[in-house]
């Protein structure tokens, strides 16, 4: 941290009056492949943001993530004009950004007792340089530096999601790139390009070459034919099952029951169960690999407020769906006969109930969308 310019050591009689330093502490994390198999061990030194005074200690904190649509429609688009898609991954992509406001931090507890070389910091406090993970404003300074390299650098900002880029080279090929925090999707026909962006990155950030996209964001993504690309969450669905104690719980055929019983709802929920959290889980499937599950999801959400053990029964019984179907996923095809400049065709389906919430007496609207065929 010294060494790279993140911190600089003081003591803490040199801290000014008007600031308070930070707390800090370790986080432990294994990191995970698609099969679930352990890759790394991380351990980070991270603040504790909770602590910081707005206005003083930060101001803006938003920092802007592509939607999953957009992720969808790019892998769907690269498929159809048959690009090739490759991944970066940015190293402590934080510590690469700068921090206009002046910080100080503590260090973690009891680390001056690791051994006779860490007496040195004793009665020290850091000056901060660089926006450690647990600042509010960490996740802005990142992407306010990384989308100022690009466009400074040739890239078009989409209108539609502030991380989505596009490049358009001298000769006609275009090269797109997503930002997720520290991933990076490149997607571009051209290998050329591909190498040139990675370069050019890689001079400017401190980034490892992931090769060709297969992990990304819990989306696996596999290619079992030429045309033909597979995204699945199986992983993501394996964890659910677990942390919520239902593998060894009997499989099921279809997502939800017909309906949910208005008599069963309550005005107060049940706070014990934690409905809200298992919910949650279950959009973060529907809203990309799992549109299968995507009207029950929407019911469960009408009973965030007051949901009882029958909405929770509800709930696991999509979990044990899932559980049951966890290799499914979203198969992309190529079209044949399909050109790289052929313009794509985009068809949108709605459709809807009839007055069929029993509460309201209000109807139930869907929609999907696809491109050259590709939802």
């Amino acid at each position: 941290m010294e060494r790279n310019g993140v911190i600089k050591l003081i003591p803490r009689s040199a801290v000014p009056r008007q600031h308070t330093p930070l707390k800090s502490r370790f986080v432990f994390k294994v990191k995970r492949d698609a099969e679930g198999a352990p890759t790394r061990f991380k351990a980070r030194w991270v603040a504790k943001g909770f602590s910081q005074r707005p206005g003083i200690d930060f101001d803006q904190t938003y920092a802007p993530t592509p939607a999953a649509k957009t992720i969808l429609t790019v892998l769907a688009v690269s498929l159809q004009r048959q690009h090739q898609l490759h991944q970066l991954d940015f190293k402590s992509a934080y510590l690469q950004a700068d921090l206009k406001e002046e910080l100080y931090m503590e260090l973690p507890p009891h680390f001056t007792d690791i051994g006779d070389g860490a007496q040195r910091y004793a009665g020290k406090v850091c000056r901060l340089f660089k926006p450690l993970y647990g600042l509010k404003q960490a996740g802005r300074a990142w992407a306010k530096k990384l989308h100022t390299f690009l466009k400074t650098n040739g890239w078009a900002q989409s209108n539609v999601d502030a991380c989505l880029f596009t490049k358009l080279h001298d000769d006609g090929q275009r090269t797109w790139i997503i930002t997720y925090v520290d991933d990076l999707i490149i997607s571009s026909s051209s290998e050329r390009h591909i190498r040139a962006c990675k370069q050019q990155i890689k001079e400017s950030f401190e980034a490892e070459d992931l090769g060709p996209l297969t992990w990304y964001l819990g989306l696996h993504l596999t290619s079992p034919a030429d045309g033909v690309l597979h995204i699945t969450q199986t992983q993501a669905i394996n964890d659910i099952v677990n942390d919520y104690n239902l593998a060894a719980a009997a499989s099921v055929s279809t997502p939800m029951r017909v309906g949910i019983d208005a008599s069963s709802i309550s005005e107060q929920p049940d706070r014990r169960l934690p409905f809200r959290n298992l919910v949650g889980s279950l959009l973060y499937l529907a809203n990309r690999t799992r549109p299968d599950v995507s009207f029950a999801c929407g019911l469960l959400c009408r009973y965030m407020d007051r949901y009882t053990t029958v909405h929770w029964q509800a709930a696991k019984h999509v979990v044990r769906y899932l559980k049951a179907t966890s290799e499914h996923g979203l198969l992309f095809k190529r079209r044949s006969g399909t050109c790289k400049d052929q313009p794509l065709n985009l068809v949108c389906y709605s459709d809807a109930s009839f007055g069929t919430d029993q509460l309201t007496g209000r109807s139930t609207t869907g929609f999907t969308c696809y491109i050259n065929g590709l939802l």
